[in-house]
Protein backbone atom coordinates (compact mmCIF):
# COMPACT_ATOMS: atom_id res chain seq x y z
CA UNK A 1 0.00 0.00 0.00
CA UNK A 2 1.64 3.37 -1.05
CA UNK A 3 2.28 5.69 2.17
CA UNK A 4 1.11 8.79 1.48
CA UNK A 5 1.48 9.94 4.67
CA UNK A 6 5.05 9.76 4.51
CA UNK A 7 6.61 13.12 3.77
CA UNK A 8 8.03 13.93 0.69
CA UNK A 9 12.18 14.72 1.63
CA UNK A 10 13.90 17.52 -0.43
CA UNK A 11 16.62 15.95 -2.37
CA UNK A 12 20.27 17.27 -2.35
CA UNK A 13 20.87 16.65 -5.84
CA UNK A 14 18.01 16.51 -8.61
CA UNK A 15 17.35 13.56 -11.61
CA UNK A 16 15.37 16.51 -13.23
CA UNK A 17 11.78 16.27 -14.39
CA UNK A 18 9.92 13.72 -11.99
CA UNK A 19 7.54 11.86 -14.03
CA UNK A 20 7.30 8.95 -11.33
CA UNK A 21 6.86 9.33 -7.54
CA UNK A 22 6.62 6.80 -4.85
CA UNK A 23 6.78 6.19 -1.09
CA UNK A 24 6.72 3.12 1.25
CA UNK A 25 7.74 1.53 4.51
CA UNK A 26 10.55 -1.00 2.81
CA UNK A 27 9.23 -4.33 3.47
CA UNK A 28 8.79 -7.14 0.57
CA UNK A 29 5.12 -5.84 -0.07
CA UNK A 30 5.92 -2.57 -0.83
CA UNK A 31 8.95 -3.39 -3.20
CA UNK A 32 6.26 -5.52 -5.23
CA UNK A 33 3.66 -2.58 -5.45
CA UNK A 34 6.17 0.13 -5.97
CA UNK A 35 7.70 -2.82 -9.04
CA UNK A 36 3.70 -2.94 -10.49
CA UNK A 37 3.56 0.83 -9.99
CA UNK A 38 6.55 1.45 -12.03
CA UNK A 39 6.12 -0.79 -14.86
CA UNK A 40 2.54 0.86 -15.47
CA UNK A 41 4.56 4.05 -15.58
CA UNK A 42 7.06 3.09 -18.05
CA UNK A 43 4.43 1.28 -19.91
CA UNK A 44 2.41 4.08 -19.95
CA UNK A 45 4.80 6.46 -21.57
CA UNK A 46 5.41 3.88 -24.02
CA UNK A 47 9.06 2.53 -22.95
CA UNK A 48 9.87 -0.46 -25.23
CA UNK A 49 9.40 -3.82 -23.40
CA UNK A 50 12.98 -4.61 -22.86
CA UNK A 51 13.89 -1.70 -21.48
CA UNK A 52 10.93 -1.60 -19.53
CA UNK A 53 11.63 -5.27 -18.14
CA UNK A 54 15.38 -4.00 -17.15
CA UNK A 55 14.64 -0.69 -15.72
CA UNK A 56 11.79 -2.49 -13.59
CA UNK A 57 13.97 -5.20 -12.36
CA UNK A 58 17.14 -2.72 -11.63
CA UNK A 59 15.00 -0.92 -9.38
CA UNK A 60 13.71 -3.48 -7.38
CA UNK A 61 17.01 -5.05 -6.84
CA UNK A 62 18.42 -1.38 -5.72
CA UNK A 63 15.29 -1.50 -3.48
CA UNK A 64 15.68 -5.08 -1.82
CA UNK A 65 19.32 -3.88 -0.87
CA UNK A 66 17.25 -1.32 1.21
CA UNK A 67 14.96 -3.09 2.94
CA UNK A 68 17.69 -5.96 3.48
CA UNK A 69 20.94 -4.40 4.37
CA UNK A 70 20.12 -0.33 4.68
CA UNK A 71 17.14 -1.32 7.37
CA UNK A 72 19.18 -4.67 8.80
CA UNK A 73 19.08 -4.32 12.41
CA UNK A 74 16.05 -1.82 12.60
CA UNK A 75 11.98 -1.74 12.25
CA UNK A 76 11.17 -1.44 8.53
CA UNK A 77 11.46 2.54 7.68
CA UNK A 78 10.62 4.43 4.55
CA UNK A 79 11.92 5.03 0.96
CA UNK A 80 10.76 7.56 -1.42
CA UNK A 81 11.74 6.61 -5.03
CA UNK A 82 11.48 9.13 -7.65
CA UNK A 83 11.96 8.37 -11.97
CA UNK A 84 11.56 9.74 -15.10
CA UNK A 85 11.87 7.64 -18.37
CA UNK A 86 13.15 10.11 -21.33
CA UNK A 87 13.68 9.08 -24.80
CA UNK A 88 17.31 8.08 -23.63
CA UNK A 89 17.96 6.89 -20.51
CA UNK A 90 15.61 6.64 -17.50
CA UNK A 91 16.54 8.14 -14.40
CA UNK A 92 15.90 7.45 -10.67
CA UNK A 93 16.78 7.96 -7.53
CA UNK A 94 16.15 5.83 -4.40
CA UNK A 95 16.01 7.73 -0.61
CA UNK A 96 16.09 5.86 2.91
CA UNK A 97 16.64 6.58 6.60
CA UNK A 98 18.52 3.17 7.04
CA UNK A 99 22.12 2.54 7.68
CA UNK A 100 24.69 4.15 5.27
CA UNK A 101 26.49 2.22 3.08
CA UNK A 102 30.01 0.55 4.35
CA UNK A 103 32.67 3.18 4.27
CA UNK A 104 29.70 5.84 2.87
CA UNK A 105 30.01 4.37 -0.96
CA UNK A 106 29.13 2.18 -3.53
CA UNK A 107 30.16 -1.70 -2.81
CA UNK A 108 32.97 -3.20 -5.78
CA UNK A 109 31.23 -4.15 -9.37
CA UNK A 110 33.04 -7.37 -8.71
CA UNK A 111 30.11 -9.94 -9.36
CA UNK A 112 30.62 -12.99 -6.80
CA UNK A 113 32.90 -15.91 -7.56
CA UNK A 114 30.36 -19.12 -9.05
CA UNK A 115 33.69 -21.13 -9.66
CA UNK A 116 33.43 -23.58 -7.09
CA UNK A 117 30.80 -26.27 -6.19
CA UNK A 118 27.20 -25.44 -5.71
CA UNK A 119 27.41 -25.54 -1.95
CA UNK A 120 29.69 -22.98 -1.71
CA UNK A 121 27.73 -20.84 -4.52
CA UNK A 122 26.83 -17.35 -2.61
CA UNK A 123 22.97 -16.87 -2.39
CA UNK A 124 23.41 -13.00 -2.69
CA UNK A 125 25.77 -10.57 -4.04
CA UNK A 126 25.12 -10.39 -7.52
CA UNK A 127 22.26 -6.93 -7.61
CA UNK A 128 25.47 -4.49 -7.28
CA UNK A 129 27.40 -5.98 -10.13
CA UNK A 130 24.12 -6.31 -12.22
CA UNK A 131 23.32 -2.28 -11.81
CA UNK A 132 26.92 -1.51 -12.29
CA UNK A 133 27.10 -3.96 -15.69
CA UNK A 134 23.61 -1.92 -17.04
CA UNK A 135 23.87 1.72 -15.14
CA UNK A 136 25.76 4.41 -16.91
CA UNK A 137 24.93 6.32 -13.92
CA UNK A 138 25.37 5.32 -10.66
CA UNK A 139 26.01 7.19 -7.92
CA UNK A 140 25.73 7.61 -3.80
CA UNK A 141 25.60 9.90 -1.22
CA UNK A 142 24.64 10.28 2.19
CA UNK A 143 22.94 13.41 3.10
CA UNK A 144 21.57 14.72 6.38
CA UNK A 145 21.43 11.11 7.55
CA UNK A 146 19.63 9.93 4.97
CA UNK A 147 20.86 7.36 1.28
CA UNK A 148 20.56 8.74 -2.11
CA UNK A 149 21.39 6.25 -4.68
CA UNK A 150 20.98 7.62 -8.38
CA UNK A 151 20.65 5.25 -11.50
CA UNK A 152 20.68 6.47 -14.68
CA UNK A 153 19.81 3.16 -17.37
CA UNK A 154 20.41 3.82 -20.94
CA UNK A 155 17.24 2.81 -23.31
CA UNK A 156 16.30 2.50 -26.85
CA UNK A 157 13.51 4.68 -26.95
CA UNK A 158 9.34 4.92 -26.85
CA UNK A 159 7.43 2.36 -28.69
CA UNK A 160 10.23 0.16 -29.96
CA UNK A 161 10.41 -3.64 -29.25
Amino acid sequence: MRHDRLPEPEPPATIGTVGFRFADIADQSAIRSTSRAFRAYLDGVGLCAGDADLAEFLLVEALNNVAEHAYMGLPAGPFWVRANAGSMEVLAEIEDCGHALPAKRLPDADSPKTDGPLASLPEGGFGWALLNRHCHVLRYQRHSGRNHLFLGLPVNGFGLV
